[in-house]
């Protein structure tokens, strides 16, 4: 745990998705609020439909939900949602270097904690 579960708009063109969520999982790593690397999943999924406002605008969007478990104050948890949109953020900037102004991008991260229900297990296949 932490689970990231990743959307983004339909002609958002991400270079290299697998590095995206590589940084993602490095920075929050580095905040010290994960214990291994390997505790942290990621999946990202481009909608086959979406809308911005009423469409006559070429935005773009991305929203992660991150799960987590139970335990954390608002302040570690709006510092973990800041890492991610922060990460995200400069992957663009460094990637599309060139990206075009007219199409911004909107960079949405929705904490969740997990319920006291929540279950893992782990088998061997």
């Amino acid at each position: 745990m932490p689970h990231l579960i990743i959307e983004t708009s339909q002609n958002l063109s991400i270079p290299d998705p697998e590095r995206l969520m590589q940084q993602i999982h490095q920075a929050l790593f580095a905040t010290g609020q994960v214990k291994a690397l390997n505790d942290l999943k990621s999946r990202l999924y481009q909608s086959k439909h979406s809308l911005v406002g009423d469409g006559c605008t070429a935005e773009h969007f991305i929203m992660v939900q991150l799960y987590l478990m139970a335990g954390r104050d608002a302040a570690t948890i709006a510092h973990l949602c800041q890492v991610v949109a922060d990460t995200i953020a400069q992957f663009f900037a460094t990637h599309l270097p060139n990206n075009d102004p007219q199409k911004p991008l909107q960079i949405c991260v929705n904490p969740v904690e997990l319920g006291a229900q929540y279950t893992k297990r782990n088998v061997h296949i």
